[in-house]
């Protein structure tokens, strides 16, 4: 079995989802291909929520940082992937405006 991340957009935060399938959408069609940007598989609208679905990736920081500290050559590769994604978001056109351990 598959599996996959859903994220679910409340109704209200429905411009903020479409925003974000836009930015998807646009990254795929670039042809650039950035292995740190987790890909959107699909969106759907579910009892009036729009879901994205995307390929899972693993724990969060967070999580990771709620079980303690984490070593440094963890931290560098994180802090690499990060860059590299903010990276391949910039070369696009976009600026990631909320950089935290949940995203």
């Amino acid at each position: 079995m598959e599996r996959i991340a859903l994220k679910v957009q409340r109704r209200r935060y429905a411009r903020e989802a479409v925003d974000e399938i836009a930015v998807y959408q646009r990254l795929r069609e670039s042809g650039e291909i950035c292995p740190e940007i987790i890909r959107l598989r699909e969106a759907f609208i579910y009892d009036g929520h729009i879901c994205l679905a995307f390929d899972r990736h693993g724990n969060s920081l967070w999580e990771a940082l709620a079980r303690g500290a984490i070593p440094p050559p963890r931290v560098r590769r994180g802090a690499r992937q990060t860059l590299t994604a903010l990276d391949c978001l910039h070369l696009a056109g976009y600026t990631h405006t909320d950089i935290k351990p949940d995203n």
